[in-house]
């Protein structure tokens, strides 16, 4: 499995073996089949690209912290990275900027936020939803036990 950081921002990501390491960890703790994707994309946006994806794709007229798109089940030529797709991708596209103000409201780490938001997109590849309050509190904790 590939992470491939592309970076449309200021923001200075963290080293690509900390987000490889959380893949592995989400493995690990929260497989529940085994994915068909082969790469991610782990796309840094500004706020006002992430509200124009939001609305296009979820008609949600907001900047979101975090998108998630997945590819394996979508025609690949629709990659948001606009990089041709040889196997299955999924696409997580964090707004570093949306990250700061939450880090800074929570009392954490900008880099801590991230890291947040990437698991919390690849747990929802992995099969995860929070539509229900049980749903939240189960995908909330698996994301406490592999951040920490």
């Amino acid at each position: 499995m590939t992470i491939n950081i592309i970076n449309k921002t200021a923001y200075h990501p963290p080293a690509k073996k900390i987000f490889q390491n959380l893949l592995q960890k989400t493995y690990r703790i929260a497989v529940r089949r085994v994915p068909a994707f082969g790469e991610i994309n782990l796309i840094f946006l500004s706020r006002q690209k992430m509200k124009a994806i939001n609305a296009r794709f979820a008609g949600a007229n907001y900047a979101a912290n975090v998108l998630a798109f997945d590819y394996t089940k979508k025609p690949a030529k629709l990659s948001l990275a606009k990089i041709w797709l040889d196997e299955p991708r999924v696409e997580i596209l964090i707004c570093p900027q949306i990250a700061k103000s939450e880090a800074l409201q929570m009392s954490i780490s900008i880099t801590e936020r991230i890291k947040l938001l990437f698991t919390h997109g690849l747990l929802h590849f992995l099969g995860y939803q929070h539509n229900t309050e049980k749903n939240k509190a189960e995908m909330e904790k698996l994301e406490d036990v592999i951040i920490l």
